[in-house]
Parts: structure tokens; C-alpha cells; sequence
């Protein structure tokens, strides 16, 4: 069961800054519109070990944001409806 709490309280929608543990592992801190859905600023971590930091809009990585991958490497530049895009990267890391 997906799981949101806002100041120590659980909530059925969340909304607000606030945390979100899923089932499957994932996790998401950061700001929320309703009904659920990421909005603003927020670090997302991935039961992979992968972790966004960045923008969502509409619940999608949007704007400026880093993903900083499990295996050491990272990219860090503008989001769009939830992908890079590659033709504006800020900074690229190879992993090991």
C-alpha cells in the first residue's frame, strides 16, 4: 500500500509538501498538488538506488533536474514531459 505523510499524519490525497513511500520501494519527498500529484520541487529515490532531484510538473520530471544513477553516473540538465532532453544537457557524469 502507497503510503503519504504530511507532519507525521497519514492522508489519503496528498497534497502540500510531504512524503510518499510506494510499494514497490520508491520513494518521493517534495511538493504536491491535488489530488496527488507531484508539483514543484522534490527528490525522488528509486528502489534501484536512483535519485532524482529536480522539478515536476503534473507529475512528471519537468525543468531543471539531476538523476544521479546507481551506477555512480548522473545527468543534470532540462526535463520534459518526464525525459531528458539531450539537447540541453547542464553536466554529464560517466558512472564506473
Amino acid at each position: 500500500m502507497d503510503v503519504f505523510e504530511i507532519n507525521g499524519s497519514v492522508l489519503l490525497c496528498p497534497h502540500g509538501q510531504g512524503t510518499m513511500e510506494y510499494a514497490n520501494g520508491d520513494r518521493y519527498v517534495g511538493n504536491w498538488s491535488q489530488p496527488g500529484i507531484k508539483n514543484g520541487y522534490g527528490t525522488e529515490t528509486y528502489a534501484n538506488g536512483d535519485v532524482y532531484k529536480g522539478n515536476f510538473f503534473q507529475d512528471e520530471k519537468s525543468g531543471s533536474g539531476t538523476m544521479r544513477y546507481a551506477d555512480g553516473s548522473s545527468w543534470a540538465g532540462i526535463w520534459a514531459h518526464g525525459n531528458k532532453d539531450p539537447s540541453r544537457p547542464q553536466a554529464v557524469k560517466r558512472g564506473k
